[in-house]
Parts: C-alpha cells; structure tokens; sequence
C-alpha cells in the first residue's frame, strides 16, 4: 500500500484528507479533532513510512491558502479587538510566548537537541504552522542541517500544544463556571 502511496503523490494527498476528515468528524464525549486530524492522520502515515512524501508546491499553497483563511475569518475581528484591552491582550499573549520559547529551548537543550529540532518544538508547541514553515525555508540553505529536524520537532510538540490548549480552555470554563455557581447561590 506504501508503494502506491509514495507512487502516486496526489493519492497520498487525498488518502491524508479523507482519512482525516473522517477521524476529525468523530466525536468522543463531545469531543472532535476536526481538522487537526488531517495532521495526526499525516503524521501517522510518515511514521509508518518516512518515504512518503508530496511536491514541494503542495505544502507551499496549503500553507498560503491556510494563512489566507485564517486572515479571511480572523481579520474582522483582529480589527475590533484593537479597543482599550489591546495592550493588556498584547502582553498576556507575549509573555505566553516567551515563557514557551523559554521552556522549549531549556527542554531542548537538556536534551541536548539541535536548533533546528527546537525551533521546531517551539512551533509545534504555540501551535504555529506559518513558524514551521519559516524554519524551514530559512534552514534550506544550511548544510549542516536536515531541513526533517524542525518538521520533527514540531510532529512531537504540535498534538501537546492542541492538548494544552484544549485544557486551558477547559479549566477557564470550569473556574468560570465554579465562580457563577457561587454567586447565584449566595443569593
């Protein structure tokens, strides 16, 4: 089946999409993956065999048109935020990136992982895309690096980095919740 797969580049591609799309329409508990299971349905398949792989135009226009969309349905709103909270919002959300950049290359070093690998942790784990692939483009001329280290690292850190996310929104509503509870009931 692999020999197919890395044969036909374009039936690699629809494989991941459809096999993903069905694994993301899934719900446990309420829970689905959605998109992001075309990534782990991705990952899987480059795990069992680290051959496959698409045209370099493929994940350069998946890259452009996933940032496009996301400018398309975040614009809006990216404008409207822009109020009097924007500085504080600004640096809750810098101070998170710093502190992950910190953790990330502190975990790297101790164990003693190339930059590249790191930047790609780092990626994976704000769950950046768009970093995955400045990384990479930026790493195409070294030659003392495989431009495979980052997608690594990103492949290891992106599922933790949709989980953390998730339990952080979770626990918000928990908290929030709890909080509610309390004050109706005081009254």
């Amino acid at each position: 089946m692999t020999s197919l797969l890395r044969e036909q580049p374009l039936l690699l591609l629809f494989v991941v999409g459809a096999a993903g799309s069905l694994l993301g329409s899934l719900r446990v508990r309420g829970f689905a993956l959605g998109v992001a299971a075309v990534l782990f349905v991705g990952l899987a398949l480059s795990a069992l065999d680290p051959t496959l792989a698409l045209p370099d135009i493929v994940p350069q226009l998946g890259l452009v048109l996933f940032v496009y969309s996301v400018g398309v349905a975040g614009g809006p709103a990216f404008f409207s935020s822009l109020g009097r909270d924007a500085l504080r919002s600004g640096a809750v959300v810098l101070a998170g990136l710093t502190v992950a950049a910190v953790v990330t290359v502190a975990f790297g070093r101790a164990l003693h992982l190339n930059g590249a690998t790191i930047a790609g942790l780092y990626a994976g784990s704000v769950t950046n895309t768009p970093a995955l692939a400045s990384v990479v483009e930026a790493l195409r001329g070294a030659a003392s690096t495989r431009l495979s280290d980052p997608v690594v690292g990103y492949s290891m850190a992106y599922p933790m980095g949709v989980l953390a996310v998730l339990l952080v929104i979770a626990s918000i509503l928990l908290i929030s919740n709890t909080i509610r509870l309390s004050l109706f009931s005081r009254r």
